[in-house]
C-alpha cells in the first residue's frame, strides 16, 4: 500500500503511502523504476502507474483512460532513451515515453498471443527484450526486426519448465535465468540457435519450485526466493543450500519480486 524511501545511510527510511501518489485510490505496489530525470514510476495492481518527482511531489498518473492497456501493472523496465517498458495484465507490451507522457503498444502478431507480462529484461548487448508472462511462456522481442520468438513447455527438445514466468535475471556472464512456478531455468545455446533450458527443481535441491526473485552476489552465487525459504545456488557446481525461517529468516514465503 505504498513504497519506502531508503536513504544512503542504509538506516533511515520513510514510507510514501499510495495516497500521496494516487490521491484517494489505494492498491498494492508491484514494481517501480527511475527515469533519467530522477522521476520514480510506481506500478500498482489496479491503479495503473503513478509518478513521483525528485522533490517528492506527485506527478502524472497513467491508466487506461490515457492509453495504458490494463490498470494492473506488474513489471517496469528501462527501454531506449527515455522509454519505459510496461508489463500488465492485458495483451502485449506498452511503452511509455517519459519525455512526452505518451503511451504506445506492442501487440502480438496475428496467430500468436501473449499477455500478463510479469517480468521484463532488456539485453543491452543487442537491444532485444525478454518478456516473462503468466501462462504464455517466455517471449523474446527483437526490436530491430519487430519479430517475436516464443518459448513454452512444448518448444524444442529442451523446453522451459513452466509457462508461468515470475522473474528474469541476467548474470554477470550474461546468462539468462528464469524463475517460474515450477523451478529455475537457465537458458543455454543449442545447435539450432534457438536455445534450450536447464531446469533446477526440488529434486535438484531447491526448497520449493516457485521462484519469486533472483539475485547474484559478489561470489557469483544466485539467491532465489521461494514459497518455502531462500536458496543459494552455485552455478559452477550446481550446489544448492537452503535457508528457512528457523535460521533467522522473517518468513519462509516470499512474494513476487522479493
Amino acid at each position: 500500500q505504498g513504497v519506502f524511501q531508503v536513504y544512503n545511510d542504509g538506516i533511515q527510511f520513510d514510507k510514501i503511502p499510495n495516497s500521496r501518489i494516487f490521491g484517494d485510490r489505494n492498491c498494492p505496489v508491484r514494481a517501480f523504476c527511475e527515469d533519467s530525470r530522477g522521476n520514480v514510476y510506481v506500478a500498482t495492481k489496479g491503479n495503473g502507474i503513478g509518478m513521483l518527482r525528485p522533490d517528492g511531489s506527485r506527478g502524472a498518473v497513467y491508466d487506461v483512460s490515457g492509453g495504458l492497456g490494463n490498470n494492473s501493472v506488474y513489471a517496469l523496465a528501462g527501454g531506449f532513451g527515455d522509454d519505459l517498458f510496461i508489463g500488465h495484465d492485458g495483451a502485449g507490451l506498452d511503452v511509455l515515453s517519459c519525455a512526452t507522457g505518451r503511451i504506445s503498444s506492442i501487440k502480438p502478431v496475428p496467430g500468436t498471443y501473449f499477455g500478463s507480462v510479469y517480468a521484463i529484461y532488456r539485453d543491452p548487448s543487442d537491444g532485444c527484450v525478454w518478456l516473462g508472462t503468466n501462462g504464455y511462456g517466455l517471449n523474446l522481442f527483437d526490436t530491430r526486426s519487430g519479430k517475436f520468438t516464443h518459448y513454452t513447455t512444448s518448444s524444442g527438445d529442451y523446453p522451459i519448465s513452466s509457462n508461468d514466468i515470475l522473474s528474469l535475471y541476467a548474470g554477470r556472464d550474461s546468462t539468462l535465468w528464469i524463475g517460474t512456478s515450477y523451478g529455475l531455468n537457465r537458458l543455454s545455446p543449442t545447435a539450432g540457435g534457438r536455445g534450450g533450458f536447464r531446469w533446477y527443481i526440488e529434486k535438484d535441491g531447491l526448497p520449493n519450485n516457485t521462484i519469486h526473485g533472483i539475485l547474484e552476489d559478489d561470489s557469483g552465487n544466485l539467491w532465489l526466493s521461494t514459497n518455502k525459504g531462500l536458496a543459494q545456488l552455485n552455478p559452477g557446481d550446481n550446489r544448492i543450500i537452503s535457508y528457512y525461517n528457523n535460521e533467522e529468516l522473517q518468513s519462509n514465503e516470499f512474494s513476487d519480486g522479493a
